[in-house]
């Protein structure tokens, strides 16, 4: 451990601070020894200290796109397990027909992507359809319920 030290009053914070052994005495105001503030930065150092916010959020952003891009499907897995009831999917659009009053479905994962579109048909107002997702993310949303 260095024990060979100064210690020098900080304007600044008001206080003595722990300077090296080498550091010019505190006797002028030149010397007040606080960190520089932006006008001393050079106009590169200025233009980095915006562009590196502007590059995190773009890298974050860039990270999101490939889940958003997974996105871009149907529910799979379907597999009816209460009730009876038919899937199937015709292009973009998934269709689950609910035969009885009660139906319940165990899902991998229920995303649907955007311009897709998943349509419940039951037989009244009354019917209740239950969905279970059982794969470890959670469902996103883009197109038609």
């Amino acid at each position: 451990m260095n024990k060979i030290y100064k210690l020098k009053f900080d304007k600044r914070r008001n206080e003595l601070v722990i300077v090296s052994e080498i550091t010019a005495g505190a006797g002028k105001e030149r010397s007040t020894g606080h960190i520089a503030d932006l006008t001393a930065l050079s106009p590169f150092r200025k233009l980095l200290g915006t562009l590196t916010p502007v590059a995190l959020l773009t890298g974050l952003i860039a990270g999101l796109l490939p889940a958003m891009a997974l996105a871009a499907d149907l529910p799979t897995g379907g597999q009816i397990v209460g009730g009876q009831g038919s899937i199937s999917t015709s292009g973009n659009q998934m269709t689950i027909h609910q035969q009885t009053q009660n139906m319940a479905t165990n899902w991998h994962s229920f995303d649907i992507g955007k311009n897709n579109t998943v349509q419940f048909v039951q037989p009244n107002s009354s019917s209740v359809a239950l969905n279970r997702v059982t794969g470890a993310s959670g469902s996103q949303i883009m197109g038609t319920l």
